[in-house]
């Protein structure tokens, strides 16, 4: 299993139904703080239609072999989605979920799912503008969104319509 240090991360922290969640990317060591920004705020503004309220937090940076995410500067957009979420939206999420040429992993996952999910869980890039915005923002030439290895992946051409199972047991208590 690889280790998850193995590449620079930025950490974008964000509250959507009243929880924070953290997105997470992999870049390049070369990325800036102002590049991260605008790939996160570019994402969320992908898929904003398809998103409820949501408002960014602050963006944190690990070094590649680091454990340890120190304050970033965020320069994006710092709110998406204009409906509030209540509690019984807390769990629903997207996730694109790809693999580089050598297998490796890569998935982003981002709360505040706005929809209810289809009978197959995806939503395809040819079904959604927003889906299709999204994964063209994923795959930029850019050096972030990269998989677990550190390579450019190939993305998957769905969103997933997920359920968080943690999320789920938490409103069970």
């Amino acid at each position: 299993m690889p280790s998850p240090t193995e590449t620079t991360r930025y950490f974008l922290d964000y509250t959507t139904c009243g929880v924070q969640h953290t997105m997470t990317m992999r870049c390049d060591a070369s990325v800036t703080d102002s590049q991260a920004s605008t790939h996160f705020s570019d994402l969320f503004s992908a898929m904003e239609p398809l998103l409820l309220l949501t408002q960014v937090v602050r963006m944190r940076r690990a070094e590649e072999g680091s454990n340890i995410s120190f304050p970033a500067i965020y320069s994006g957009t710092e709110e998406f989605g204009s409906t509030p979420g209540t509690g019984v939206n807390v769990p629903d999420f997207w996730s694109f979920t790809g693999k580089d040429s050598s297998g490796r992993q890569a998935k982003v996952e981002m709360f505040g799912r706005s929809i209810s999910a289809n009978n197959n869980y995806r939503l395809a890039a040819v079904d959604d503008s927003s889906v299709e915005a999204a994964l063209a923002e994923l795959a930029t030439s850019d050096p972030v969104w990269l998989s677990a290895g550190g390579s450019t992946p190939f993305w998957n051409q769905y969103a997933n319509q997920t359920v968080s199972a943690y999320w789920q047991r938490q409103q069970r208590v």
